[in-house]
């Protein structure tokens, strides 16, 4: 997808300030990082159209997202593969790849550079996508489903990071029950980064 493309593309999803924000991120960026306990779904119907993604689902998913999905996420997606703490999972029906989501079970990855180690029990979650043509059918609340009654047997909690702009993410994450632990800040002009947690979970609004 082009740039100009992409930029249409966000402003129509999320509206004009997201896309002003986003348009300044590169100076200046705020996260909130969320948590969730884990709990097995007892609702498991849907679950079949979830799997684990494997090389060829991975090849699949680029070929079918080609005019979607960028050269730099193509290879981000590639290398992250072979990473074996990471698995990702879709959702797929019909043959149609809808959507897809990361976890890692080791580290903080991906995220500013961070690369911290999680602590025990505890899952990061990350790259939560629903490809535009499938929005507003649920299907990320399914996958999300599938991936903490999945974890739920040998992990506690998972971790989450969001643009603080991002309300409609936001909105989401507070349907999967996260809640705000914590704010991380880059001042890119200032060369500064921060990480603020808190000792209490809030609300997200």
């Amino acid at each position: 997808m082009s740039r100009i493309k992409r930029a249409f593309s966000i402003l129509k999803e999320y509206g004009l300030k997201t896309f002003i924000l986003r348009s300044v991120s590169n100076q200046y960026q705020s996260f909130y990082l969320l948590k969730k306990d884990l709990t097995e779904t007892l609702n498991k119907n849907s679950f079949i159209y979830c799997k684990f993604i494997t090389e060829e689902l991975l090849e699949e998913m680029i070929y079918q997202q080609k005019d979607f999905l960028s050269p730099k996420k193509i290879n981000v997606l590639r290398e992250r593969l072979k990473r074996p703490s990471t698995q990702g999972i879709i959702y797929q029906k019909d043959g149609k790849i809808h959507g897809m989501q990361w976890v890692d079970t080791k580290y903080l990855v991906e995220f500013q550079n961070l690369e911290e180690a999680l602590s025990e029990h505890t899952i990061y979650l990350y790259d939560v996508l629903v490809f535009p043509e499938y929005r507003r059918k649920g299907i990320n609340n399914i996958i999300s489903d599938f991936t903490f009654s999945y974890y739920s047997k040998d992990y506690k909690r998972a971790l989450s990071f969001v643009s603080t702009y991002n309300a409609p993410m936001l909105s989401q994450m507070k349907k999967l029950n996260f809640k705000i632990i914590g704010i991380y800040r880059n001042y890119k002009l200032l060369h500064k980064k921060q990480m603020k947690e808190y000792s209490y979970e809030k609300e997200i609004r």
